[in-house]
């Protein structure tokens, strides 16, 4: 984390269409929800950030939804799940930002000996900075917790209990309808 960079990292998720700023609030809950090893398994926030925003470059806007009220569940799932592809294959990756218009910086910024690491998932915004560099985080464990179908378990499980909160609530109603009818008959 290099903290001369937390002015220019804001303004960059400031920047992101809304639907892609709630791809990133669902990775960061997902990490969150992760049994990692230890503190230091664990991915930094502005990873889980810029794997969100890598997990929905090329998707139109249209198919997500422009605002967060007008999300498409089918856009934000296919977001999440590319979003988890990039995880999962963090081991392998080579991400630099430079082959669009996401990059804070020119490509010719990006020293060369950056450029040959292996993995590679370059910062948005500081072109001195692999976020997968061998002697920080280390990608192994988030990688594997990102395989499909086990990284969907998280959102299942909080699934089913909104579905349970749901039937719950349902049955609720129809207790204080019974009750109702039962005040009327007398």
């Amino acid at each position: 984390f290099y903290p001369a960079f937390v002015r220019e990292r804001n303004a960059f998720v400031a920047r992101r269409p809304q639907p892609v700023k709630d791809v990133m609030s669902l990775l960061a809950w997902w990490a969150g929800k992760q049994g990692w090893s230890s503190g230091a398994a664990a991915p930094p926030c502005w990873l889980t950030e810029l794997a969100a925003v890598h997990g929905c470059r090329g998707m139109p806007m249209a198919v997500m939804g422009n605002d967060a009220a007008a999300s498409s569940d089918k856009g934000l799932a296919d977001a999440v799940s590319r979003a988890m592809e990039t995880f999962a294959g963090l081991a392998s990756a080579q991400v630099t930002w430079t082959d669009g218009d996401l990059a804070e910086y020119a490509p010719e910024d990006v020293p060369g000996s950056l450029l040959e690491q292996r993995p590679l998932f370059m910062d948005a915004v500081n072109p001195y900075c692999n976020l997968l560099d061998a002697g920080g985080f280390t990608p192994q464990e988030l990688a594997s917790a990102a395989q499909p179908p086990d990284c969907f378990f998280a959102f299942k499980r909080e699934a089913a209990k909104w579905l349970v909160r749901a039937d719950a609530m349902s049955e609720g109603d129809d207790e204080y309808a019974d009750a109702e009818e039962g005040s009327d008959a007398g």
